[in-house]
């Protein structure tokens, strides 16, 4: 699971290189409440799905990917598979809603 502020042009680049690999992008940031129970939810999805690209993204610092993604409400999370988005998920999502997703796709 990765962390950090990444610019619009380095994600940009990011899903290029990955553009084959299944990605889970988290919209949040340090002053929402639910943060640390995502981390949780995550970590475990993490454990389960090791091939999964799970990255999280600071909304504070990445507005362009707030608005590429229609992201409304926080957290959000977003299923990449083959550089396209197949799920969107908005407030908060557990475990269960992002293995469905994962497995069905």
């Amino acid at each position: 699971m990765t962390r950090g502020g990444d610019s619009h042009t380095s994600f940009t680049e990011f899903l290029t290189d990955h553009r084959e690999d299944d990605i889970l992008l988290v919209f949040s940031a340090s002053w929402i409440s639910q943060s640390s129970i995502v981390d949780i939810v995550l970590q475990k999805i993490q454990n389960q799905i090791p091939d999964l690209i799970i990255k999280q993204v600071d909304v504070d610092d990445n507005e362009d990917l707030i608005e590429r993604f229609y992201i409304k409400k926080l957290p959000s999370a977003v299923m990449i598979k083959n550089g396209q988005m197949i799920h969107k998920f908005t407030g908060t999502f557990s475990k269960k809603d992002i293995l469905d997703v994962y497995n069905s796709n």
